[in-house]
């Protein structure tokens, strides 16, 4: 019997993640999506990072005929079990959707708007833009 409150959906996406290896040293590294739901995922993914770890995800979602080329989901969450080959994370924050068509304007508006215009959520969004660059 399936437990689970959310949908999940088989997706095979590439995800860039960040997050602390056993050493305790934050590496970045790539996977694939298994599946995803709006409160978390599975990642394939040679050397997962251990239980319990913070990790930053980045998924770029394949091209389709209706969606844009470029379109990433984007999130940070905790690694809640680790399995040979992949690990699944509990999203922390709801996943973003970004595209760089949307991600190009929205630099030109804050070009034009100048520096004075921050936001309370402009610290996170550069927490994740550091991890996942």
């Amino acid at each position: 019997m399936e437990l689970r409150l959310n949908q999940r959906y088989r997706l095979a996406a590439q995800v860039n993640f960040t997050g602390e290896q056993e050493s305790g040293i934050t590496e970045k590294r790539e996977g694939l999506t298994r599946d995803i739901s709006k409160v978390g995922l599975f990642v394939f993914a040679p050397a997962p990072p251990p239980e319990n770890s913070v990790v930053f995800l980045e998924v770029t979602l394949p091209v389709s005929s209706s969606a844009a080329s470029g379109t990433r989901l984007r999130s940070h969450g905790h690694v809640v079990r680790t399995e040979l080959g992949g690990f699944a994370v509990s999203a922390d924050v709801a996943f973003r959707l970004q595209s760089e068509k949307h991600s190009s304007a929205a630099k030109a508006e804050a070009a034009k708007s100048g520096p004075s215009r921050h936001t309370a959520g402009s610290a996170s969004k550069t927490k994740y833009a550091s991890h996942l660059q």
